[in-house]
């Protein structure tokens, strides 16, 4: 049992080293989003990803820091509903302006119109 554990941790240790070494060369090359400066927050916004079972380039450009909180980008967030919720689907409710799961008016977000219409949740007006 003793020897396992030792063999999982060597495991996570070589991976930590890929993943601080991957963070460092990414920071340096200039790819990665402006608010992103140090190898420290490249590391903190990978692992953020890995809970949520995404690849690093992908946690690296749709999970932003706000106020020390990581936070998912809205179309990430939209993209995790749909892909891990079954039956998952938005509805605009117009007399509400709100935007909500199909049949649940009590998690409704209010939006504009505008963004409504930007989220392609909200028909265009007819002309």
């Amino acid at each position: 049992m003793e020897q396992s554990l030792a063999v999982r941790d060597s495991m996570n240790l070589a991976n930590w080293q890929v993943m601080t070494q991957q963070a460092e060369m990414l920071v340096k090359s200039g790819f990665l989003p402006a608010s992103i400066k140090t190898k420290e927050q490249a590391v903190a916004i990978i692992l953020t990803g890995q809970e949520l079972g995404l690849p690093p380039m992908l946690a690296l450009r749709k999970i932003n820091v706000i106020q020390g909180v990581p936070t998912v980008a809205p179309e990430l967030m939209l993209a995790l509903c749909y892909s891990r919720v079954k039956g998952f689907q938005l509805r605009w409710y117009p007399r509400l302006t709100r935007v909500a799961p199909s049949g649940r008016h009590d998690q409704a977000l209010q939006l504009s119109s505008i963004q409504a219409r930007l989220t392609k949740l909200m028909p265009r007006p007819r002309t």
